[in-house]
Formats: structure tokens, C-alpha cells, sequence
């Protein structure tokens, strides 16, 4: 259990950060957050897929 942790730790708190950018930039401005999203999406996808 604690290998499992260890290994979805990172990914989960990458996706928490990215969250947390997401829905600060949505308060500001909505279509800046909407193009965020999209990146972290990509990027996401990217460094998961390695």
C-alpha cells in the first residue's frame, strides 16, 4: 500500500496544483482559466503517459 502511495502521490498533488491554478485564474478571468485548463491537460497527459 505504501509503494502504491508513493508512486500516486506526486501525480495527485500535480493535479492538485493544477486545480488550484485553474480555479484561481477562473476568479480572475474565465477564458484565461479555460486555456490553462487545456495545457495542463497536455502536460498531464504527457508526463503520465511516460
Amino acid at each position: 500500500m505504501k509503494k502504491i502511495i508513493k508512486i500516486l502521490l506526486p501525480d495527485a498533488l500535480l493535479l492538485a496544483g493544477a486545480v488550484t491554478i485553474v480555479v484561481a485564474l477562473h476568479e480572475m478571468w474565465p477564458p484565461l482559466a479555460y486555456l490553462a485548463c487545456g495545457v495542463f491537460a497536455v502536460l498531464l497527459a504527457l508526463i503520465l503517459s511516460f
